[in-house]
């Protein structure tokens, strides 16, 4: 037929040699495709990661040794280890076997390397770095220190020899609120923020279906939809919320520091802060005023909601919290039950019986709103306990609606 497709096979090289069974005659409108034989099968690559310029995958050719593929790779970093590793496959009738060996790849008098291997197809190397190998850390102290700046540190410096090497403290530096902020914390902290509204998303959203399957009208519906997309709003606003990434940290004079749990060893990125010395204290969430006022260590808890106020009328004053200028934190058991101190003696934080609860400079009092006030956060659990950990871990109080 007219439009019938023939698919006629020949060798090339045996065509063009004149063999007259592979010489095929050509007709009018033919098409004649040469393919390239990598489209048949794989291109052999061989491997290389760790301490190489370029790690990556090369192509194999026959013969290649371990220096040919080092090269293509921009030979190796200035922290590369005299040692690697070979992974080799070899294909079986029972199945692959893996073959490791180490190889040394220091560099000879004559410029070549010591096991300078030939590769196979597949070979995978992998340079090792230089154990504990770190060019330096970057820590930055800032505030009430004679020499403030980005200091870099090697492993194993502590924070006593950090704050030694920036001069020490000025005579206006206030220890007590320390701000020391770490990557590492940061990310574990947003990570537990991030599950606690997680599991306030989950009960609040099945709470607020319930209700509106519930629902004996229209209008009730109506209303609980809206209430639903309240509480889309403020779990988007929990959601914006970032964690600090702020340590506990009792700071003390440089010389009784080297001496306590708080000369922890530094890590690349920390940020360390020490502010002059406060006059004044903060009081904030379900008062009439929030604001900051004037530091009198005679006045109380309650004296200073007073001053803000007092409590709105949205208010829960028995849940009141306090965030201590250290990052720590007085739960409301707490600043009911006793006195908040430091001891001198033993350098730690204590609670003592009576009915006064110990105030510092930089404090700051949280006077939590009414959680029982919404309907659909009656049977939801933990909310109390989740903005009261981003109040610590963020620095901010949030309010409901």
């Amino acid at each position: 037929p007219w439009n019938e497709i023939t698919v006629i096979h020949f060798a090339l090289d045996r065509a063009l040699s004149g063999d007259p069974k592979e010489d095929v005659a050509l007709e009018p409108y033919d098409t004649v495709t040469v393919y390239n034989k990598w489209q048949f099968e794989e291109k052999p690559l061989v491997r290389i990661t760790g301490a190489a310029n370029k790690p990556g995958e090369y192509e194999y050719t026959e013969g290649m040794k371990l220096s040919n593929l080092v090269k293509l790779a921009g030979g190796l970093r200035k922290y590369a280890f005299n040692k690697a590793e070979l992974t080799r496959i070899h294909i079986t009738q029972t199945g692959p076997v893996t073959e490791r060996r180490t190889l040394d790849i220091s560099v000879k008098p004559d410029g070549t390397l010591k096991e300078d291997i030939t590769l196979q197809p597949d070979d995978y190397i992998f340079v090792k770095t230089i154990p504990d190998w770190a060019l330096y850390y970057k820590v930055t102290i800032r505030g009430e220190v004679r020499f403030p700046g980005i200091y870099p540190v090697k492993k194993g410096e502590r924070l006593a020899d950090l704050i030694e090497r920036a001069g020490g403290f000025t005579e206006n530096a206030y220890l007590k609120g320390t701000i020391f902020t770490r990557k590492s914390v940061q990310k574990t902290q947003q990570r537990t923020l991030s599950q606690a509204i997680d599991r306030f998303e989950r009960d609040i959203l099945s709470a607020a279906a319930s209700a509106t399957a519930a629902a004996y009208s229209e209008e009730e519906s109506k209303i609980l939809e809206a209430q639903r997309r309240q509480y889309q709003q403020l779990i988007k606003r929990l959601r914006s919320v970032r964690a600090l990434g702020r340590l506990v940290l009792n700071m003390q004079p440089l010389s009784v520091l080297r001496q306590t749990s708080a000369n922890i060893e530094l890590e690349d990125g920390d940020e360390i802060f020490i502010p002059a010395r406060l006059s004044t204290l903060n009081v904030m969430g379900s008062v009439y005023n929030p604001s900051t006022y004037i530091y009198d260590p005679e006045t109380e808890i309650d004296s200073y909601i007073d001053m803000a106020g007092g409590p709105s009328e949205n208010a829960d004053p028995d849940k009141t919290y306090v965030i201590k200028v250290d990052g720590s934190a007085l739960s409301p058991k707490k600043v009911k039950g006793g006195f908040f101190g430091w001891n001198k003696k033993d350098y730690r934080w204590e609670i003592s019986s009576g009915s006064r609860t110990r105030l510092d400079p930089g404090d700051t009092i949280i006077v939590p709103e009414k959680f029982d006030r919404f309907a659909l956060m009656r049977n939801v659990k933990d909310i109390s306990q989740l903005l009261f950990q981003m109040a610590i871990t963020a620095g901010v109080v949030v309010n409901l609606f």
